[in-house]
């Protein structure tokens, strides 16, 4: 049976249980591995394909049969090959391997490189990312000039033997307090300009999309002790009620803590062909006020291009500042 028949088969329901066993994080993005189940079940498969997914158990150390049976199993030809690829293919699975544990460890390796199989949209470097850019890159500069004594340019390649190699990693571990410094001023700094990177790149993220806040009015993130980014996709078929879909996966399967946060900022967006209509607003903005423990929150509507336009994605910035 291909990978398609089994996914329209099983319900998701029955996966939970073992995507969990098989990576502790998982617990915490379950509400997204749901919604790449159900971009799977809708999408079309390719045409036949000559590999087959192979789920088998590793043959590990004397340690092994110590080892839950989820820690010990392998699926084979379904990490970044096209999703559309993999749904074709049969799916041979070791005996004593149980089908829904094959089901999620095959799930689990499809998604390692995320959990859609859209390209991401190349962003420009902002001014933070690329402040952070050039200190890596004076940081290994550094770091080059320690081994040869050259600064040849951040692109260079050092062939060391062995030995040098050992040689400068002595050396290495052996700075003097005022390299040392340097090194964790210049570690700091370049932490710093990334968090605040990825802050503006979240901002202009709302902004492309609605023209219901400025960034002035969102400057109050940098200053935030904490912050965290979810994004949400309804993954209907047709015919489904999209705001109900984002409803009901998230309180099933959104499991994250987001109790030390005190200010939210909603983004509801729809694609311009499908724009939410004043009941889906309604909806959403109803729902979202129930699982959030402030009432400091900031809805903005907007539109924007999606892979498929009947789907609306929600963007959740929560804050403490």
């Amino acid at each position: 049976m291909t990978l398609k028949y089994h996914i329209l088969s099983t319900p998701f329901d029955a996966l939970v249980p073992e995507l969990i066993k098989i990576d502790e994080p998982v617990q915490e993005n379950l509400y997204a591995f749901k919604e790449a189940y159900d971009i799977l079940r809708r999408m079309k498969p390719a045409g036949p394909q000559e590999e087959s997914i192979l789920v088998t158990i590793h043959n590990m150390d004397e340690d092994a049969p110590k080892a839950p049976l989820e820690q010990r199993i392998y699926a084979q030809h379904c990490c970044g090959d096209f999703w559309e690829n993999d749904l074709a293919k049969e799916i041979v699975i070791e005996e004593g391997i149980p089908t829904f544990l094959a089901l999620a460890e095959i799930l689990w390796e499809m998604t390692f490189y995320g959990f859609d199989p859209y390209p991401l949209e190349e962003i420009p470097l902002n001014r933070y990312e690329k402040k952070a850019e050039e200190l890596e890159n004076r940081q290994f500069d550094n770091y080059a000039r320690s081994k040869r004594g050259v600064l040849r340019g951040h692109l260079t390649e050092y062939a060391l033997t062995p030995e040098e190699w050992e040689v400068y990693e002595h050396r290495f571990e052996h700075k003097n307090r005022a390299k040392r410094m340097r090194d964790a001023r210049q570690e700091r700094a370049i932490k710093h300009y990334e968090r605040l990177g990825k802050i503006e790149k979240a901002i202009g993220r709302i902004l492309a999309c609605t023209s219901d806040v400025s960034h002035k009015d969102l400057d109050y993130l940098f200053n935030a002790k904490a912050i965290c980014e979810y994004e949400f996709f309804s993954r209907i078929a047709a015919g489904e009620d999209r705001a109900a879909y984002i409803q009901d996966n998230l309180s099933h399967y959104f499991h994250c803590d987001l109790s030390a946060y005190t200010r939210a900022e909603i983004l509801l967006c729809a694609s311009p062909a499908h724009p939410l209509s004043n009941l889906e607003i309604a909806f959403l903005t109803q729902f979202f006020r129930k699982p959030l423990p402030t009432q400091d929150i900031r809805f903005s509507v907007g539109t924007k291009p999606i892979e498929e336009p009947q789907d609306v994605w929600v963007s959740l910035i929560v804050s403490t500042l």
